[in-house]
């Protein structure tokens, strides 16, 4: 099999046809350049349709890169990447990661496994 049998890509605007057929409804987002705005469109389909409230497109941390320290040695690093960068960062969580109250900590399936 020759490569151009299975490549399907052109410089045209349209899809062929046979690729057409495979993925009904397949859609590109020309102007979704930034990847924090993919993130938040992915995010919004994630929560659709159910998710009723309003949904921003930018987000708590608009198009800025955010970081997570998870242990005092994460904070560390980004301490010192800080230090080397001359990058100024907004806090936006408090330290110290837990569960929220609203998070089930209850399997919804039976324990089946030991009652065999």
């Amino acid at each position: 099999m020759r490569a151009r049998e299975f490549i399907g890509e052109s410089t045209t605007e349209k899809l062929d046809i046979s690729f057409q057929d495979a993925s009904p409804g397949a859609s590109s987002y020309p102007t979704a350049l930034n990847p924090y705005k993919r993130y938040r469109l992915g995010m919004a389909a994630a929560g659709a349709p159910d998710y009723e409230h309003d949904f921003c497109t930018d987000g708590p941390s608009e198009d800025f890169l955010v970081s997570v320290h998870y242990s005092v040695a994460d904070e560390e690093i980004m301490k010192a990447a800080h230090k080397k960068t001359g990058y100024k960062q907004k806090t936006m969580a408090p330290k110290n990661s837990h569960e929220s109250d609203y998070i089930n900590k209850v399997s919804p399936v039976p324990d089946w496994i030991s009652k065999k």
